[in-house]
């Protein structure tokens, strides 16, 4: 990270930009063309290790790429503020945000697909206790993306 000042360490504050993300923008590698995609997640962490969980559909670009390269990247960001200023040079924005890659893997077993499915559902609607039905869980593809690498960082 250039700017070591704005790095934040914090688990707390890390957690936060997990917590307060709406979106997860993913980029993925096709024959060495970046693909990114703007996608709902959930996420799980266990001792400052992040592993975030997607779903989508069952065929397409995002799907063959996984199981081509088994690695991704992802962003995510929050608390966007605009500072304005008299010189165009001058405007600056307030953020946080984390950058991770890592290993990827797609989930095939029904049981690990619906606790993944549950962990995306529960970062949206802070509800733990979703049940999804054998044909809920096998019209969707669900992968998990652990995070090896991570950055956190902010500008307020």
């Amino acid at each position: 990270m250039r700017r070591s000042d704005r790095e934040v360490k914090d688990l707390q504050k890390i957690r936060e930009v997990f917590d307060s993300s709406q979106c997860c923008h993913v980029g993925l590698c096709d024959d060495g063309k970046p693909y990114v995609l703007p996608l709902n997640f959930g996420y799980a962490e266990k001792d400052g290790h992040f592993t975030l969980y997607f779903h989508g559909a069952n065929e397409g670009r995002k799907i063959d790429l996984l199981q081509r390269t088994h690695y991704a990247c992802a962003e995510l960001d929050c608390g966007f503020e605009l500072h304005t200023a008299d010189i165009a040079c001058k405007y600056s924005a307030a953020f946080r945000s984390v950058i991770g890659e890592g290993p990827t893997e797609i989930i095939s077993d029904p049981e690990r697909k619906a606790a993944a499915l549950s962990i995306i559902m529960s970062h949206y609607t802070a509800r733990a206790d979703w049940k999804f039905d054998a044909a809920m869980i096998n019209a969707v593809t669900v992968w998990k993306l652990e995070l090896d690498q991570m950055q956190c960082k902010e500008h307020l």
